[in-house]
């Protein structure tokens, strides 16, 4: 249930415009949005693991 909520925010803020592969600054912005919105730590976030 927790990977699915992740992966729903993780494809709308793509869908918003967020590209985590276009540099470091947009990968960390992508990622602090998402753990904002998911209420994950950083080991939490699929961009920071890979």
């Amino acid at each position: 249930e927790r990977e699915m909520e992740t992966l729903l925010i993780h494809g709308l803020l793509h869908l918003a415009g967020y590209d985590h592969s276009a540099d470091d600054w947009e990968q960390d912005e992508m990622c602090k949005r998402q753990m904002a919105l998911v209420g994950a730590t950083p080991c939490g976030c699929p961009i920071l693991e890979g």
